[in-house]
C-alpha cells in the first residue's frame, strides 16, 4: 500500500487512496477492498493516513530557535504595551463613570 503526494496521479495504490499537493482527498476503494472484514479495511485506511501525515510532517520546514525565541520576545512586548493600554483605558472608564455620578448644578 503507497500513498503519493504529488501533483501527477500515480497509480492506484490497492486502497486507492490519492493526495495531492493544494487538492482535496481523493478515495477510491478497490472493489477487491471492499469485500475485506471493515476491521482490515479500517487498518489499511489508517495506515494510508499515517503514511501521508509522516509525509507532511517530513516537508514542513523547521524555524531555527533563533527566531523562535525573538517571535516570543516580540509577543511578550505585545502583551506588555496591550496590559499597559488596557489600565489606561479602564482608568479613562472610571474617570468618565466618576463624572456621571456627580450631581449636576
Amino acid at each position: 500500500m503507497s500513498v503519493a503526494t504529488s501533483t501527477q496521479a500515480p497509480p492506484l495504490s490497492p486502497l486507492g487512496v490519492l493526495l495531492h499537493q493544494k487538492a482535496p482527498l481523493r478515495s477510491v476503494v478497490a472493489p477487491r477492498l471492499v469485500r475485506l472484514p471493515a476491521q482490515d479495511l479500517t487498518e489499511h485506511i489508517r495506515a494510508a493516513v499515517n503514511a501521508a501525515l509522516d509525509d507532511l510532517d517530513s516537508q514542513r520546514p523547521e524555524l531555527p530557535a533563533a527566531e523562535l525565541d525573538s517571535l516570543a520576545g516580540g509577543l511578550q512586548e505585545v502583551q506588555d504595551r496591550s496590559l499597559r493600554q488596557m489600565a489606561q483605558m479602564n482608568e479613562a472608564l472610571q474617570d468618565v463613570v466618576a463624572l456621571l455620578r456627580e450631581p449636576r448644578r
